[in-house]
């Protein structure tokens, strides 16, 4: 991973938004029910994710270790 991507992740910690959140916290947010206008913000949703760079590269140096996403799927 280059500076370029770790400070992109970093940022995903440091800035906040409006209400206090973190924008680690607007990436987790689940998708909504299937409307139109729901459609519509997931397509603004995953444009910013696309905007954060190669989201692959984060995984494949080791920047997060099996055990770490043993949690998530638990």
């Amino acid at each position: 991973m280059g500076a370029a991507e770790r400070e992109g992740l970093l940022r995903l910690l440091e800035e906040r938004e409006s209400d206090g959140t973190t924008l680690f916290n607007r990436l987790k947010k689940p998708a909504q029910g299937p409307t139109w206008s729901h459609f519509k913000n997931l397509a603004k949703r995953l444009e910013w994710v696309d905007e954060l760079g190669d989201t692959g590269v984060w995984m494949d140096d080791g920047t997060c270790s099996p055990s770490a996403m043993e949690w998530r799927y638990a």
